[in-house]
């Protein structure tokens, strides 16, 4: 059957009326006449039962009303996947990512990425959390891949990635940590952080989600810390702690196996969420979802730890 047929017996099944019918497909009222007719022929059913005010499908009419709509799905898909194909030859999509972590993770799937599609370009912003989201919302930033507290709401279309533990990396020089047990479910124990209310603190700069979060345990347990470095470089943060510098806060991933650095669970253990924030009425492509693949691929390689 053409699809100018499908069109046809959709707008007949809509209008139930082929004057409406006709007016809405810009024909003539016997143009779908004749077409109702001759299917009705050619098949050997009735597909509509006629009176005065309106038609009425019969089952016959609603299974190739069904079937119609089906077709028409089909052709939608065929035609979105036949798009994908040419946008994935001279596309574009616009991501944010953060300075510290997110560098690392596209530094390592892009190459995979670009083997894929040489010629679709990504265009690239570095931010912090609260800034990309801004972005985000206006529009002028497709997707943004961020971290934000664990119980934090987010109002745009967005897909958790993954979910990983703030750790505490505390000098060893400060001695043995009181009242630590460990923590059901990691190899972590678990330290009260108003124990060392007291110490010298190294954290990340304003407007990053671990500084948020940081933040709000200081909050939570009434700590006015000493802040004697604010850096947004974890690598740099851990050897200022094994200098004996001070304690500061980082991502589960990073922890190593540094003898001058104890690490610690904060109380009942601080979470954060990874994930991808898309702006409103984003419709991405098959690249794209490709390059979102190999972001949750990545994530789950940085848990097993390979």
């Amino acid at each position: 059957m053409e699809m100018k047929f499908v069109t046809y017996f959709m707008a007949i099944a809509k209008y139930r009326n082929l004057s409406k019918a006709a007016d809405y497909l810009f024909v003539s009222q016997s143009t779908l006449s004749q077409f109702l007719a001759r299917e009705e022929q050619e098949l050997g059913v009735k597909l509509v039962s006629r009176n005065r005010s309106e038609l009425t499908l019969t089952h016959a009419g609603e299974l190739y009303e069904e079937t119609c709509r089906n077709m028409m799905e089909l052709q939608s898909s065929l035609y979105k996947k036949l798009s994908d194909i040419e946008q994935s030859k001279t596309g574009h999509i616009s991501i944010g990512i953060t300075p510290q972590w997110g560098g690392e993770m596209f530094a390592e799937i892009y190459p995979i990425f670009k083997q894929k599609y040489p010629n679709y370009l990504v265009n690239l912003l570095e931010d912090t959390t609260k800034p990309l989201l801004e972005q985000v919302v206006k529009g002028t930033l497709d997707i943004a891949i961020l971290a934000v507290a664990d119980d934090a709401p987010v109002s745009l279309p967005s897909v958790s990635v993954s979910r990983e533990e703030l750790v505490l990396a505390v000098p060893v020089s400060l001695g043995k940590m009181p009242d630590c047990q460990r923590r059901p479910g990691t190899a972590l124990k678990a330290l009260d952080i108003s124990k060392v209310k007291n110490e010298n603190f190294i954290i990340s700069c304003s407007g990053t989600a671990i500084r948020d979060i940081t933040n709000s345990v200081f909050e939570q347990y009434r700590i006015s810390p000493r802040i004697i470095c604010e850096i947004n470089n974890h690598s740099s943060s851990l050897k200022m702690v094994a200098s004996g510098l001070g304690i500061t806060v980082i991502p589960l991933s990073y922890v190593d196996s540094n003898p001058h650095i104890s690490y610690f669970s904060i109380g009942d253990g601080v979470f954060w969420n990874i994930c991808t924030v898309a702006k409103r009425n984003f419709k991405p492509c098959e690249p794209d979802h490709y390059l979102m693949d190999l972001v949750g691929e990545y994530f789950v390689k940085e848990r097993m730890g390979n």
